[in-house]
C-alpha cells in the first residue's frame, strides 16, 4: 500500500513540475505615465481607465529575450483598462485598504507593437482576461496617493506570443502594481486618482502536449508497478 501511495504522490509532483512557471512578459509604463483609477464609494467596482504602457520585454522567453529585443508601442501608447467586481470592504482613512471582488471583472491591454527595427508585430487586443483574486487598493500613509494590486488569468494576441516564442504557454498576470499620485478621497470612501507608475508582469507556464503527458504517466506508472513487484 505504501508503494501505491508513494507512486501516486510521485506522479502528482512530476506532473506539477511539467506546468512549472517560466518566462515573463514585462509591460512597462512610459516616463510620463497616464490614466486614472476610480471608485464611486457606494459599493460599485474599481475602474482603471487608459493606463499607459509603452514597452513589452521578454524575460527568459524562448525567442527575443532581453531589453535589446523589447517591443515598443506606436500609433499612441498601449492602454490598460480594467473593471473589478463590486466592493467588499472600504478603507476609512490613511493606510487602510479597499477590497473588490474578482467576479464579473475584466482586464485588457490594447494597442500596437513594433520591434526594434520598427517592424509591426501585433495590434488590437494584446491581452485580455479577468481577476482571479480579490483586488486590493491601499491608501498610502501620505494620504494623497494609493497603491493598487491585482492578479488573474489572461490570453494573448497570437502575434505577440509568436514574437517571443510563447505559443504553447498559458498566462497569469501577477505583480500588477499601479501607484496613484494626486488622489481625491470622498466622505463616502470613494476615490479618484491619476496614475504615476504602472507595472504588469505576465507569468507564463508551458502547456504540456497530451501525448507527452500520456507517455510520461505511463512510464512512471510502469516504474512504480515494477518497484512494487520487487517488494
Amino acid at each position: 500500500m505504501r508503494h501505491i501511495v508513494f507512486c501516486g504522490l510521485f506522479l502528482l509532483v512530476v506532473s506539477a513540475g511539467v506546468a512549472t512557471a517560466g518566462p515573463i512578459l514585462k509591460f512597462d509604463d512610459p516616463t510620463a505615465p497616464g490614466g486614472t483609477i476610480f471608485y464611486n464609494g457606494i459599493g460599485g467596482p474599481v475602474v482603471g481607465t487608459n493606463i499607459l504602457f509603452q514597452t513589452v520585454t521578454g524575460l527568459g522567453t524562448p525567442l527575443n529575450a532581453g531589453a535589446a529585443n523589447k517591443l515598443t508601442c506606436y500609433n499612441g501608447d498601449c492602454l490598460l483598462n480594467f473593471t473589478s467586481g463590486s466592493n467588499i470592504t472600504e478603507g476609512v482613512g490613511v493606510g487602510t485598504t479597499w477590497t473588490f471582488a474578482s467576479t464579473s471583472s475584466s482586464f485588457a491591454v490594447t494597442g500596437s507593437l513594433q520591434d526594434p527595427s520598427t517592424n509591426p508585430i501585433a495590434s488590437g487586443t494584446l491581452l485580455s482576461g479577468f481577476f482571479t483574486l480579490d483586488v486590493a487598493f491601499k491608501r498610502t500613509p501620505d494620504a494623497t496617493s494609493g497603491q493598487f494590486d491585482g492578479a488573474g488569468f489572461d490570453v494573448k494576441n497570437i502575434d505577440l506570443l509568436t514574437y517571443f516564442g510563447l505559443q504553447n504557454y498559458s498566462f497569469n498576470f501577477s505583480n500588477t502594481e499601479i501607484t496613484l499620485g494626486s488622489t481625491t478621497y470622498t466622505a463616502a470612501h470613494g476615490f479618484t486618482g491619476t496614475v504615476n507608475n504602472a507595472d504588469l508582469n505576465n507569468l507564463g507556464s508551458p502547456i504540456p502536449e497530451p501525448g507527452t503527458l500520456i507517455l510520461l504517466g505511463s512510464g512512471l506508472l510502469a516504474l512504480c508497478v515494477a518497484a512494487r513487484r520487487r517488494n
